[in-house]
């Protein structure tokens, strides 16, 4: 099942990184929230801008995003 997901998921970047062209900019924006609803919650926005045609601007932004709900995860 997580083999069947990752595959699908690195072909879900691979085919979104194709239709990238130089110049293209993508922003992820993400939210995290305590479940229990105390606590500060954190939003942000990632950007980056292709700089060649086929470029992946996804992975970076998700590894961002990843570290970032990491860092918080660990503060808590």
């Amino acid at each position: 099942m997580a083999r069947s997901a990752a595959m699908s998921g690195v072909y879900t970047v691979a085919q979104m990184a194709s239709s990238i062209k130089a110049k293209d900019e993508l922003i992820l924006e993400y939210k995290l929230e305590a479940t229990d609803g105390a606590g500060p919650s954190m939003a942000k926005a990632e950007k980056a801008k292709a700089r060649a045609d086929g470029e992946d601007v996804l992975t970076p932004l998700i590894e961002k995003a990843a570290e970032a709900v990491a860092a918080a995860a660990v503060r808590k």
